[in-house]
């Protein structure tokens, strides 16, 4: 995964996938198969309790990199509203098999899998741009027009030749800041926001936040912040790290183990990979898994629930 000959070039958005559903295979295996399984039907023993603690703290590595999979995927695709709606329907299409093999019931309002969580990330840096895109973009062009009028002013009595020069100049300088306004990232466009609209924005990640907390989804609020984290502060790595572990930390301290997904995080190369791979074989999985540890559960110990 992302080597060419012979020579490691990073992990692709593909390979980083394939470690997280890796990661997410041997959590969820742990808690069908052992918790819900071997557990359930009175099989306590140290090895499969250490083997089970192994293998969670093993599956803490998913969720921070789903996590920035998905600041990642909504930078990258075409179209966003299509890319939340693929997260809602798997997340429809996997609720049953969730609460089945984690819970021993067919419908469990109290819990809803991770789907849900990823796609109020989604929404919620959705709206962080929308919200502080136009309002830096209006700071930005004001500003560009006091320059433009300070230079105008301080060149009124210079030469027609200079004053044709100076023009030149000042376009010039307007299309650089057009250029510096695209390249802008999230935190600083937080940053240069009036305070009233910076209230605005913390309270709408709050907001979706708690309403994922209320309805159970995995992680909660703490995954809708941690998606948030990754992708305000895309490209910057130690803020990035340092604020995502703050916010895992929110969900237990297990989640220490979960740091070590950045380690993997730290080599992406920037680049898809594996192109010939359909994106719905990665949205497949998750249900599709589920249901073969529902089936191995059976034929284990006999028990659907």
């Amino acid at each position: 995964m992302g080597a060419v000959s012979g020579d490691f070039r990073g992990f692709s958005g593909n390979a980083l996938k394939v470690i997280a559903m890796t990661s997410m295979l041997i959590d969820h295996a742990a808690v069908a198969l052992i918790e819900r399984g071997a557990w359930a039907a009175g099989n306590v023993t140290t090895a499969n309790t250490v083997i089970y603690y192994i293998m969670r703290a093993i599956g803490r590595l998913a969720f921070p990199m789903f996590c920035f999979l998905i600041a990642e995927g909504y930078v990258n695709t075409r179209n966003a509203q299509r890319y939340l709606i693929r997260l809602v329907t798997f997340g429809l299409i996997s609720e049953v098999p969730f609460d089945i093999a984690f819970y021993g019931k067919t419908v469990d309002t109290d819990a809803q899998n991770v789907f849900f969580t990823l796609a109020s990330g989604l929404v919620a840096i959705m709206l962080w741009d929308r919200m502080l895109l136009g309002t830096t973009r209006d700071m930005m062009e004001s500003e560009m027009v006091a320059d433009g009028s300070d230079a105008s002013e301080s060149e009124a009595d210079d030469e027609s030749g200079s004053a044709s020069e100076s023009k030149s100049d000042d376009t010039t300088g307007s299309a650089s800041d057009r250029e510096k306004l695209k390249s802008l990232s999230p935190v600083m466009m937080f940053v240069r926001a009036p305070r009233r609209q910076k209230l605005r924005v913390m309270l709408m990640v709050a907001a979706i936040g708690l309403t994922m907390t209320l309805l159970d989804t995995d992680y909660g609020g703490i995954g809708t912040l941690v998606i948030v984290c990754m992708y305000i502060f895309r490209g910057q790595e130690t803020n990035r790290n340092c604020m995502t572990g703050i916010a895992l930390m929110g969900s237990g301290i297990a989640e220490v183990f979960g740091m070590l997904a950045f380690v993997p995080l730290h080599f992406y190369n920037g680049e898809r990979g594996m192109a010939r791979v359909n994106k719905y074989v990665f949205y497949v999985f998750y249900p599709l898994h589920i249901g073969l540890l529902i089936v191995v559960r059976y034929l284990m110990y006999g028990a659907w629930l």
